[in-house]
């Protein structure tokens, strides 16, 4: 995905590392086939291993995890919010996912949505009615679009939005932005560093050697294993070791 130019690697290593610290991550697209659940595949890759996923089974959930699971060492993984397919989740499902955020289980979902705005409107809305305080417990929205450039389809991450509590409200703060398919992103370095700190609960120096350390080592995958996975894979596991 970074060879190809969805994401650069800053993007990619801010994203990877808030995946290893189990924050909350939206991934959302207006267009169909965006590569929504291909990014978020890619993003748990980074996962720890003491790190158990939670399957949501759609309209078939009963939640049972929330009062049977510890949250300590969980991941709730829900393929998509939205009344698409049986597998998706919509309506009350939806708030007791958000639950489940109050209760310590972070989240990874995708939606359709036009913007990270219209995500948390989409949330609050009938018939999902997410409370505020419960929106507010997301920590990232990302972004993506599907278009033509040059005669060929791309795939592009737009947007990077850090979603902070203010006032019991939801607040965005855009952590990287990119004008669809032309232009490089401009990204918020000091932004990354001070969530990355704040979510390790870990000084802002410290958070900028992770970060670049992370960059580094995707940039090294990139250059070596684009057209090797298993290579991929295998030095994924050697660098998290």
């Amino acid at each position: 995905m970074i060879a190809s130019g969805t994401l650069g690697v800053a993007e990619a290593a801010f994203l990877t590392l808030a995946v290893e610290m189990r924050r909350s991550i939206i991934v959302a697209a207006a267009e169909d086939q965006a590569g929504k659940t291909t990014l978020l595949t890619a993003l748990l890759a980074f996962l720890d291993a003491a790190t158990r996923p939670v399957y949501i089974r759609g309209i078939y959930e009963r939640f049972e995890y929330l009062t049977a699971l510890d949250p300590g060492d969980r991941y709730v993984l829900c393929n998509e919010i939205s009344a698409h397919l049986p597998t998706y989740l919509w309506g009350r499902g939806v708030r007791y996912l958000f639950d489940g955020l109050i209760a310590g289980f972070p989240l990874a979902t995708t939606m359709h949505a036009d913007s990270a705005q219209d995500v948390l409107e989409t949330l609050q809305r009938y018939p999902l009615e997410v409370s505020v305080d419960h929106m507010a417990r997301i920590d990232l929205i990302v972004m993506l679009r599907r278009g033509m450039l040059d005669g060929r389809e791309v795939r592009r991450v737009v947007a990077v939005e850090r979603v902070r509590e203010r006032r019991g409200q939801p607040e965005l703060q855009q952590i990287a932005v990119r004008d669809p398919f032309r232009s490089a992103p401009q990204l918020y370095s000091g932004r990354m560093i001070a969530a990355l700190g704040a979510w390790g609960d870990i000084s802002d120096d410290e958070a900028s050697r992770l970060l670049a350390a992370q960059e580094r080592f995707l940039a090294e995958c990139t250059a070596t294993f684009s057209d090797d996975p298993a290579g991929y894979a295998s030095r994924l596991e050697q660098f998290r070791r």
